[in-house]
């Protein structure tokens, strides 16, 4: 038992390590994701749109043999889901930033209310890393141009820090 724990952490190692140095290579599916993209707006009524809208996850299950008026084309175009989905918006504090769309394509196990709860804790606690890290970049940027203008003022003319900062992102607008 312990031998088979220590291979699986010696495996998530090395997958962190590859992803650290971006030597991780592309699945199919991978590649599929970076290049999706849709149209989530007015006008859209598709389950994902429902899901983000309504800022709630969602179990959803295929009509027949067709997924058609239920999930977008451009959807379907890259992806075939299995006959249950399960939908969870990524939403941070003032803004949903994606979504996340998972089935048991291999398994075809039933996804519960449990598994939708569950992946919905994942996705809002997702969410809020992700908008922290964003919010973590911006505040860097405004340093480094609040240090790079202090830096570029003369010395001799002293101000408030809050009157430098104005000052600072009028010029850079």
């Amino acid at each position: 038992w312990l031998s088979v724990l220590n291979d699986r952490r010696d495996a998530i190692r090395s997958l962190i390590d590859n992803l650290h140095d971006g030597s991780l290579l592309d699945t199919p599916l991978a590649a599929s994701i970076r290049q999706f993209s849709m149209h989530v707006g007015p006008g859209q009524h598709d389950a994902i749109c429902e899901a983000i809208h309504e800022k709630q996850g969602l179990i959803l299950h295929q009509e027949g043999t067709s997924w058609e008026g239920r999930l977008s084309p451009e959807f379907l175009k890259y992806y075939q889901p299995a006959p249950t989905i399960v939908i969870a918006p990524l939403i941070s504090r003032t803004r949903v930033l994606g979504v996340i769309v998972a089935d048991n394509k291999f398994n075809h196990a039933e996804i519960s209310d449990e598994d939708c709860e569950k992946l919905m804790t994942f996705a809002r606690t997702a969410a809020l890393v992700i908008e922290n890290s964003i919010l973590l970049k911006q505040s860097e940027t405004a340093h480094q141009l609040a240090s790079a203008f202090l830096a570029a003022r003369p010395p001799e003319n002293p101000h408030h820090p809050d009157d430098i900062l104005r000052e600072a992102i009028h010029c850079v607008k």
